[in-house]
């Protein structure tokens, strides 16, 4: 999608404020830190083995959400 934002980018950039575009940034990064450090604790704590359960109910839970599996 982002590709195609740049040939509909507005004329002006007085509507934008920088807050909200740091916060989304600043957001996404967090989680992912977040998500990073709770998977190598589960494969710390459990194994890697048990570990592969997470990597199957990703793919279901894609599958129910509409997203693909590519």
């Amino acid at each position: 999608m982002i590709p195609f934002t740049f040939f509909n980018l507005p004329n002006t950039t007085s509507n934008f404020s920088l807050i909200p575009i740091l916060a989304v940034i600043a957001l996404a990064l967090f989680c992912t830190a977040i998500a990073y450090l709770l998977y190598f604790y589960l494969i710390e704590n459990v194994g890697p083995n048990k570990n592969t359960k997470c990597y199957f109910l990703n793919s279901s839970f894609r599958n129910d959400l509409g997203c693909s599996n590519t």
